[in-house]
């Protein structure tokens, strides 16, 4: 049984905070006050490099902390050419992921 399953208030409070910290930090954080708040043990030792690297990205972000059936399959096609362990690997993705925290979460912060 997943940890999902088995701790949906806590999952759920997470998706709450992250929701609404992803919807200050898409809307508002330059690349550079991303930076300056990422823990270092997640820090790159070129600043800069994360910083255009989040740019480049936050295009990609969740603006509703979902995830849709493309989107999982782009993240399961990405991991598999890199990955021969997981590209030689059965996984439905669908099981992989649930949007009802988010759809939840969004509530909780509207």
């Amino acid at each position: 049984m997943s940890n999902v399953k088995i701790l949906p208030v806590l999952v759920l409070a997470l998706a709450v905070v992250g929701l609404a910290g992803d919807a200050i930090g898409q809307d508002k954080a330059t690349p550079q006050e991303v930076v300056d708040n990422v823990p270092p043990e997640y820090m790159v030792d070129d600043k800069q490099l994360f910083a255009k690297g989040f740019e480049n990205s936050r295009r990609c972000l969740s603006q509703t902390g979902e995830i849709s059936d493309e989107g999982a399959k782009t993240v399961s096609d990405v991991l598999n050419a890199f990955d021969p362990t997981i590209a030689a690997a059965k996984i439905d993705l669908k099981s992989t992921y649930d949007n009802s925290f988010a759809e939840k979460a969004a509530k909780e912060v509207q």
